[in-house]
């Protein structure tokens, strides 16, 4: 005698086993499709030596326009610090179609999200200062180890606040020595997917390179 073939508990058997294909095979898509924009990113950064003459805001121009079209990011922006008007501002800025956009408003050097990139030195994303809002009550960090300086006080509420008027999701500072000479700023990918360790990897060897 034949039985029936029992779907329901085939189903829930092998129902994982099709999830979990399907899963990598989506993922290795996304894999594949982040590789390519790491390789046009890299050709793109390897050029910028060669386009020293066409003059700082056209090469910036056409960082923050690369960067933005090709990671997919949501809007991007690049301050530079000025010395005349003692805030940081914004120099350039480009928006993918439909998202929203960097505010472009200048932050003057006592702004609480200047003197968190003064203090902490490196790249940071959003969710990294809510983490230390959440685990630090002192409302400041000590300054870099090889600095002798007193304690820089940091709201880390006003710093979140700050970055989402700015839509930001990520900061790239650049430094010469201790001087803040600017800083990128992304925001979300269109992809809605955090930033990953390799995208940064990228978009640091290109700020690397543009400053």
């Amino acid at each position: 005698m034949v039985y029936p073939y029992d779907l329901d508990g085939n189903f829930s058997y092998i129902g994982p086993f099709i999830y979990n294909y399907f899963r990598r095979q989506a993922e290795a898509r996304l894999l594949a499709e982040d590789f390519r924009k790491y390789g046009i990113l890299k050709r793109f950064t390897s050029t910028l030596g060669r386009m020293r003459d066409i003059g700082l805001e056209k090469l910036l121009k056409l960082i923050i326009y690369r960067l933005v079209k090709t990671m997919e990011i949501s809007c991007g922006a690049i301050f530079l610090s000025d010395e005349e008007a003692n805030a940081c501002i914004v120099k350039v800025s480009h928006v993918l179609k439909g998202k929203q956009s960097i505010s472009a408003v200048d932050l003057p050097q006592e702004n609480a999200l200047i003197r968190f990139i003064t203090a902490h030195r490196k790249e940071f994303l959003l969710e990294d200062v809510q983490r230390l809002a959440a685990e630090v009550k002192p409302k400041n960090i000590p300054p870099p180890a090889h600095n002798h300086t007193t304690r820089i006080e940091i709201n880390y509420s006003e710093v979140i606040t700050r970055m989402q008027q700015l839509n930001a999701r990520l900061v790239i500072p650049s430094f010469l020595d201790k001087e803040l000479l600017g800083f990128l700023v992304l925001g979300e990918k269109a992809s809605g997917r955090p930033y990953s360790e390799a995208d940064i990897e990228v978009l640091l060897a290109l700020s690397g390179q543009a400053s």
